[in-house]
């Protein structure tokens, strides 16, 4: 699907960007705006699209002053801090991580089917590890 939120944000960006396809439906650009952003696209049918951006879940996720933009599947985060942490990139990969686990932990239940838990445990593993 096309990642129209992502494109907009690549086009305003001063410096860095590209939309890199990180696989299963996920996408993340980072990239200088008016200091480094970072940003990810999550699958359309994963369950925190629905979500807004402060609800409490979100609290988990570890990236650099916690999400500040979120528009369709998009959530972002900014460096404009008077404590910044860490590089866009290793907080694109502790996103990754978040979203992968949650969609994982989703799917788990509402599946019923042993062997399906199995392969998404495995999946799991393959993430954390």
């Amino acid at each position: 699907m096309e990642q129209l939120v992502l494109k907009r944000l690549n086009k305003n960006l001063k410096s860095g960007g590209g939309i890199v396809d990180e696989g299963k439906g996920y996408f993340s650009l980072v990239g200088v705006f008016m200091g480094n952003v970072g940003y990810i696209a999550i699958p359309f049918d994963h369950p925190d699209c629905r979500r807004d951006m402060h609800d409490e879940v979100f609290w988990a996720l570890d990236v650099n002053g916690g999400i500040t933009f979120k528009e369709d599947n998009v959530f972002g985060w900014d460096y404009a801090h008077a404590h910044n942490w860490g590089t866009p990139e290793e907080h694109v990969k502790n996103a990754f991580r978040f979203f992968r686990i949650r969609e994982l932990d989703h799917k788990i239940t509402i599946e019923t089917d042993i062997s399906k838990i199995k392969k998404m445990k495995e999946e799991l593993l393959a993430i954390i590890l």
